[in-house]
């Protein structure tokens, strides 16, 4: 395509038009002058002549005529576009501000009413009264002296909005003063872009937390089993081998190994438990299900000489929902009872009503205080008591019950004293 294509054919539409309209004009000239020399000559009219006459102005009312249409049709083409894009800036999720010389406010859209969680117009308000905002330290920022003072385009994601009753947002922020073509800010104004990037943010945190926690939980197992693996083969090289020392390292190899099996289980449990997809069900037959769990567990709990009590009440009938998650759940509990308790005995009970089947683990192990039970289903999650820190963990296990027991149409409630043990129920509907 040649540049300029365009413009040379508008150049000579525009030369044909006023050859057009120049010829008109002097061809009415001339036949005005002819009708005035016939009149005052005492000559009669040509009929021919008016009508010449009457088809140049007819000529040159549609030539006008074509013009301010062509105009309008522009004018409207304009309007359309500015409506257009009105509409278009209007449906954002970004909040867009414009603020002129004096910090006030002369345009906004309704994703920043949006943002800013009010109805009320924003028009000629000072942009102080309107935004105010804070660093991630909690330092309060003089938003007006920032945008007025704003050379080029900057952009920030470390500020923190306030709501009135109490709630908090992240805001990532754009300032750019509005320029013309020439780059020059002529009317001293200020365009303000701002996005709620909470979700974002946190995301970007529980990333950065997975990652630390996961690696600090791998690194442990993996030295210990990389030491076994080097006096093992220290080992190997002697005539005579220390029976016990040597099935003692395996042992403690072998419980490493199970404790990264068990990490790679969570990991799978809580893609599960966050996923979206339609979960297939089945109808499962409870006291059976039931049992064969605590046939699975049963040498666990003897091996730590504790109790391990099983109270099915009643017709338990069927459930229908998915197996394994259900599976998962109890195991989760069961586990967790297991490595928890050092003495006494864990329960596991199951009960069914014209609703719902209820399944509950208790132990008399070492318990939860009550400023962290609200806390033990938050993803990483690991209480603070030294107890607790001796078993090696991710955090992750409760969250992921309590996620797949949500997926079920259900959830795990907890009661629990220190030095008194816990109980979970699970709440699950007979029919998913």
């Amino acid at each position: 395509m040649i540049k300029g294509g365009n413009k040379l054919k508008k150049r000579i539409l525009l030369i044909k038009d006023r050859f057009f309209i120049t010829g008109l004009l002097l061809m009415l000239f001339l036949l005005s002058l002819n009708f005035l020399i016939e009149l005052f000559g005492n000559h009669s009219i040509n009929p021919y002549l008016i009508v010449s006459l009457l088809i140049v102005v007819s000529s040159l009312a549609y030539c006008f005529l074509s013009k301010s249409q062509v105009k309008s049709k522009k004018n409207n083409l304009s309007s359309s576009k500015s409506g257009s894009m009105k509409t278009l800036i209007n449906n954002l999720s970004s909040g867009i501000i414009e603020v002129n010389h004096l910090g006030q406010i002369e345009l906004y859209n309704a994703g920043c009413l949006s943002i800013l969680d009010t109805n009320k117009t924003l028009l000629n308000l000072d942009i102080n009264q309107v935004l105010k905002v804070e660093t991630l330290e909690g330092k309060e920022i003089d938003i007006k002296q920032k945008i007025l003072s704003t050379k080029r385009m900057t952009t920030t994601d470390k500020l923190i909005y306030h709501y009135k009753n109490g709630e908090k947002i992240r805001l990532e922020m754009i300032i750019s003063p509005i320029k013309n073509n020439f780059g020059v800010n002529e009317e001293n104004s200020f365009l303000l872009i701002m996005r709620d990037v909470t979700k974002v943010k946190d995301l970007e945190q529980q990333k950065d937390e997975f990652i630390s926690v996961i690696s600090h939980e791998l690194r442990t197992p993996i030295t210990i089993v990389e030491g076994v693996l080097s006096n093992l083969e220290l080992l190997s090289d002697r005539e005579k081998i220390d029976q016990k020392k040597f099935k003692r390292l395996l042992n403690k190899s072998h419980q490493q190994i199970m404790f990264l099996s068990s990490m790679v289980n969570d990991l799978a449990n809580l893609r599960r438990a966050q996923s979206k997809q339609i979960i297939e069900v089945e109808k499962i037959n409870t006291r059976q299900f039931i049992e064969q769990i605590y046939e699975i567990y049963l040498p666990q709990v003897e091996q730590k000489q504790l109790s391990f009590d099983l109270d099915l009440k009643g017709r338990l009938g069927y459930i229908t929902t998915n197996e394994l998650y259900l599976k998962e759940i109890i195991q989760n509990l069961l586990t967790n009872a297991i490595k928890y308790t050092k003495e006494g005995q864990i329960k596991l009970s199951v009960e069914r009503n014209n609703l719902n089947t209820i399944i509950e683990v208790k132990d008399s192990g070492i318990g939860i205080s009550k400023n962290e039970q609200a806390r033990v289903f938050e993803k990483f999650y690991r209480s603070e008591d030294y107890r607790t820190r001796e078993n090696n963990g991710t955090g992750l296990g409760l969250y992921v019950a309590q996620g797949l027991a949500n997926r079920l149409g259900g959830e795990i409630k907890l009661k629990s004293r220190i030095n008194f043990g816990s109980t979970f129920t699970l709440t699950i509907p007979n029919k998913r």
